[in-house]
Formats: structure tokens, sequence, C-alpha cells
């Protein structure tokens, strides 16, 4: 597998460098702010560049080997920007790496926040981590008419932790969260008991245990929203950004009033389409007004996030390099 991505890596170096052939890009010299899970090669990727060329994304460094942990299952990231910190959801365990925006090769976790037994479910839901609160939410999926968010109070710190609580939610799949942290909100998409996916909200959240019903529902009467998908919810602007399984992304100004279907009460401000029909992992850069949607074959990067709609103009795409798929995204300020 290391192999594999060596091979992968002076791929994406060399499209880099200006298409098909020239010199190999030289070790870098600034930090990473940019790192996306590969799991074909249950490998970290990372890059200086936060605004990727046309053509195969040109890799930097990379945390990849048997002292890493890591294996095929890179679910979620959650990046501590001021602490240069990056959790690591890989279904059974969450893991951190110090230093992340220099560490690269066969690094082993600074600490591991928890683990859970047991072949089955994990930490497939995604995770999130609330910066202002030291907060980390966990969600697990496991077969049932429930799921569950773990809460890790003392995030920056925590090593083979218990959740401080417990929010049990009724709902069939988890596919994401987010924490709108200056509303105090946790969003959970997935799929309810029909099978429809489904945006819930809930009050409250750096307090909330037990089981709870949503503040808000944003329901989709379709399924389209299925399947490993990540949302972002902007904070400065309270706008929620929910990709689609159909290669879309729902777009919801004033997202925590918002309630009801997508159809009568609450309908997306604007739907931005992708070139590809798959599901994606949404990013958004606040300050740049830059939106990184992650597929498994690449990175589309759209301008001016706040106002796009239909087709993006200006939308370029980085390409996964050859032999890597793309699965989880963090971007560092």
């Amino acid at each position: 597998m290391i192999r594999a991505l060596a091979l992968a890596l002076v791929t994406a170096l060399v499209a880099g460098c200006g298409g098909g052939s020239g010199p190999v890009a030289p070790a870098p010299t600034t930090s990473s702010r940019l790192f996306v899970g590969d799991t074909t090669n249950a490998a970290i990727g990372s890059s200086s560049n936060v605004n990727p060329s046309p053509g195969t994304y040109v890799v930097e460094r990379t945390i990849v080997g048997s002292n890493t942990q890591l294996d095929a299952n890179l679910f979620d990231f959650a990046l501590d920007a001021a602490n240069d910190r990056l959790y690591v959801a890989d279904l059974r365990s969450i893991l951190v790496f110090n230093n992340a925006s220099t560490a690269t090769g066969n690094v082993t976790p600074s600490r591991t926040v928890t683990s859970l037994p047991g072949p089955f479910g994990g930490f497939s839901g995604g995770i999130f981590l609330d910066t202002t609160r030291n907060i980390l939410y966990a969600a697990t999926n496991f077969l049932g008419a429930t799921q569950n968010v773990q809460v890790f109070d003392n995030a920056g710190t925590a090593s083979a932790a218990t959740a401080s609580r417990t929010i049990t939610i009724t709902i069939r799949s988890i596919s994401d969260i987010a924490v709108d942290a200056t509303r105090n909100i946790l969003y959970v998409y997935g799929t309810d008991g029909a099978g429809f996916a489904v945006v819930l909200s809930f009050d409250n959240a750096s307090t909330l245990t037990g089981s709870v019903p949503p503040t808000r529902i944003i329901s989709f009467p379709d399924s389209g929203g299925t399947g490993p998908v990540g949302i972002f919810v902007d904070t400065t602007n309270d706008r929620l950004y929910v990709p689609r399984n159909d290669g879309t992304i729902a777009v919801f100004d004033a997202a925590s009033t918002v309630t009801g279907n997508v159809t009568v009460t609450a309908i997306p401000s604007r739907t931005i389409t992708l070139p590809v029909q798959t599901y994606s992992v949404v990013v958004v850069d606040v300050p740049a007004n830059r939106l990184y949607a992650l597929d498994p074959a690449g990175i589309s990067i759209i301008p001016s996030a706040s106002t796009a709609g239909g087709t993006p103009v200006g939308l370029t795409r980085a390409t996964a390099p050859n032999g890597a798929t793309f699965h989880a995204l963090a971007f560092k300020p």
C-alpha cells in the first residue's frame, strides 16, 4: 500500500509541475493547510496550497504507515487550527495527530481520544470539534432505529476517554454532523425511518444528554442524502451547506431558523450543481469565500461560495492521484 501511495504522489507532483512531464516538486518549506484522506492507501495527504490548480492534486506531505494506525475507514476529520491538531475518525477510533501542518511519514498519533469495541458500527457518522468550548462530538452508526452522538469534554487532552454525555437520536442512520458554536446548535444529517434524507437541528448542543427530540427538521422528499456525505455550517453567516448524492449542494441561509419540507417551507436559498454526480464532503474557507467539495475522484473548488448557485462560474477541479480514493477533508485557515 505504501508503494502504491508513493507512485500516486509522484504522479501528483509531476502533474502539478505542468502536465505529464517535468521535475518532481521539492520538499515543502511552508506548512500544510489542506488535508485529504485517501482510503485506498490508508493515508492523509496535505498541501500548503489552499487553491489547487486544475489537474492532479499535488500532495506535499503524507502521513502513512503502520505506526499511524490509519486504515481504510477514514470517515472524517476535525481540525484544531489554533493548536495544529488533526482529529481522525477511522470507524473504530478517534486518533489525534499533533503538529498536523508539518507531520509526514510513518508518525504515531499523539493520543487516541476513544475507541469502540466490536466489529459492527462505529464512528462513521462524522466528528466535529467545537474549539470555543473544547468539546468533541462523534456520531456513531449501529443497526437500529436510534443512533447516538458521543460528546467528549476537554477534547484537547482527552485520551482513552469515556464520553461525557451521549445524545440519543431517533434516526435510521447519520451521515454527518456539524455544530454552530456561535448559536450552540447541533446539526445532524442522515436518513429517517422511511429512508428519506433529513437534517435535524438541536439547540443548546453543549449541554444535551440522553434521548432528545430535534428542535427543527429539514426534510427532503427523496433519499438523495443517504451515504457518506459531509455538511458544513458557516457560523459567521448562519448558513448551512448540505450535499446530496445527485451531485448538488443545497444551501440554506438563516439556517438556524429553517424547518419543514424543502419543497414547501424549507426551500433552499440556492442549489449548487457539481461536475460529478456522487456524494461529497463540503468545507468552506469563509474568509476567502471559497468552497471545497470533495468526492472520491477529486476536489471541486468553487469561488464566491456565499452566492454561488446552479453551475458555478469559475469552478476548477483537482483530481485524485492515480490509485487514490478521497474521502475526508479538513482546512486550516
